[in-house]
């Protein structure tokens, strides 16, 4: 009896620190046009999933000299935990990921591996999503779905 008391206890106390963990992490979107943020809000379960998933469908290094755009949006995303990523490109832990999303081009990641050092990653999967999760649109693009 003392064991389900002290089990369910545990479960009691831990429900609302891993319940409002995710609300205390901050998204910034930045623009790159005028050089600020210009959205601050806090992340969910979904957004945090989709990050997620465009870590793993990393699809190839970014080929640009210059991989920062001249105009467009870099949204910066920081993990609840760390996420280990293993391909043929990079093997380390990610906590933090912006996606950026320069006008006329398709979306990129960066993320900074256990050096800190940048990195730069095509990806598969549809940025709509996080966009809408996000509440932000950018009207001068239609559906952004990389193949």
């Amino acid at each position: 009896m003392l064991k389900k008391m002290v089990i369910i206890l545990v479960l009691i106390l831990s429900f609302p620190i891993e319940a409002f963990s995710i609300e205390t992490i901050n998204i910034e979107i930045f623009n790159v046009d005028n050089g600020s943020v210009i959205i601050n809000t806090c992340s969910n379960v979904s957004i945090q999933n989709q990050v997620k998933t465009y870590l793993k469908k990393i699809t190839g290094v970014y080929a640009k000299l210059n991989p920062v755009p001249d105009d467009g949006y870099m949204i910066k995303i920081p993990l609840e935990y760390p996420l280990e990523i293993k391909n043929q490109w990079v093997h380390s832990f990610v906590d933090e990921v912006v996606i950026i999303l320069p006008k006329g081009e398709s979306p990129y990641l960066l993320i900074f591996d256990n050096k800190d050092n940048p990195l730069f990653f095509t990806f598969k999967g549809n940025i709509n999503k996080l966009l809408e999760s996000l509440n932000f649109e950018i009207s001068s693009n239609k559906d952004i779905f990389i193949n």
